[in-house]
Formats: C-alpha cells, sequence, structure tokens
C-alpha cells in the first residue's frame, strides 16, 4: 500500500516535469534541473539564517545610533557642567584639593566623596567633575592612589613599617579590608605588598 502511495507521488512529480525528456540524450537538461533543486532547497534552508543576520544588522545599527545619542548626551552634559565651574570655583578646589592631600584626610575609612563635598561645601558632581578632569581618574582611585601612595612612602622611610603584617598595613592606609587593600597596591605598584616590603629591605640591608 505504502509502495503504491510513493509511486503515485512520484508519477505526480513526474507528470510536472514532463516537458523534459529522460533519456540519455538529454544528460544537460538533467543536470541543470538537479542543480536548480539543489539551489532552491539551500536557499529554503538558509532563508532564516539570512532573515536572523539581516535582523542582527539592523539591531547593530539601532545599536550604533542608541550609542551615538548616549555619547552625545554625556558630552552635552560634561559641556553643561564644566559651565558651572566658575574660575573662583576651579581656584577654590584647587586650594582645597591641595589642603586635603596635605592633611592626609584620605586615611580617613569614611572618606567620600560625599562626604568630602560636605566638608569643602560644594556639589559632589562639582567635586566629581573636578576630580575627573584634574586627576584623570575617578574619586574611588584617586583615594585609593593617595593611600597607596602613602603607605609606600612610609614603608621606605620608617623600618616599623616593614615590620607590620599587611592587615595592619592595611588599616594604617585607611582600607577597610586586607584584600582591598592587596588588590589596590598591586594595581599601582604592579608589586604584592609582600614583595615591595621584602624588595624594600633588601635594598637597606
Amino acid at each position: 500500500m505504502q509502495d503504491s502511495n510513493i509511486e503515485s507521488k512520484l508519477s505526480v512529480l513526474y507528470s510536472r516535469f514532463d516537458f523534459i525528456k529522460w533519456d540519455s540524450s538529454n544528460n544537460l537538461m538533467r543536470y541543470s534541473l538537479f542543480y536548480s533543486i539543489m539551489v532552491y532547497i539551500f536557499l529554503y534552508l538558509m532563508k532564516d539564517y539570512f532573515s536572523i543576520l539581516c535582523n542582527n544588522v539592523t539591531t547593530s545599527r539601532l545599536c550604533l545610533c542608541r550609542i551615538n545619542e548616549l555619547i552625545s548626551k554625556i558630552e552635552s552634559k560634561v559641556v553643561i557642567e564644566s559651565e558651572y565651574l566658575s574660575k573662583e570655583m576651579i581656584t577654590y578646589l584647587d586650594k582645597s584639593i591641595q589642603e586635603f592631600e596635605s592633611s592626609k584626610m584620605f586615611l580617613n575609612k569614611e572618606m567620600s566623596l560625599s562626604s568630602l563635598s560636605a566638608r569643602l561645601g560644594v556639589n559632589s558632581r562639582y567635586l566629581s567633575y573636578y576630580i575627573n578632569k584634574n586627576k584623570e581618574k575617578d574619586f574611588a582611585n584617586y583615594i585609593n592612589e593617595l593611600r597607596i601612595g602613602y603607605i609606600v612612602k612610609s614603608i621606605e622611610k620608617n623600618s616599623n613599617y616593614r615590620k607590620y603584617k599587611i592587615s595592619h598595613l592595611a588599616d594604617k592606609s585607611g582600607f577597610s579590608s586586607h584584600s582591598r587593600f592587596t588588590i589596590n597596591f598591586k594595581k599601582v605598584t604592579g608589586v604584592l605588598p609582600s614583595e615591595y616590603i621584602s624588595e624594600i629591605k633588601e635594598r637597606y640591608s
């Protein structure tokens, strides 16, 4: 029964191509039809892929447009904020930040952008913009580098610091944990605290 159904379906298929003379003298036509069918099958199977590809291209273009819009907004915001910083404000912040660094207030574990802004009596957005522009880093990295710079000088100049445990050095430099101190120390100096201490000991031995 199944064989007869298959034969009937094949007969219908052949009838649709009855304009082709299926004999040995017509190999060119036979091969042409075969490759045409193969191309059709390939294109049909690749239809979804091309659809996805086109969608991805469209999505990428949309994302690029959104990114450009976002960049424009950020640039506009920076320009607006820079206009807020008058010459008097910049002069005041120059002096205040210099005093802040000299006083070593950055060693305070509770030091933050908001607390320093309140202490200086300025808007935190203005202070953040000033730090980013003049120190070329964000506030967190600015504070961390000041702390590491302080402890590096202390280890070099004071032999007692070379005897301290890493956890105590972290505490002395204003870090809330041993791990954060170690990560930032290596980030700034390129070596671990223990390696730096060993190097200093060898230098002064």
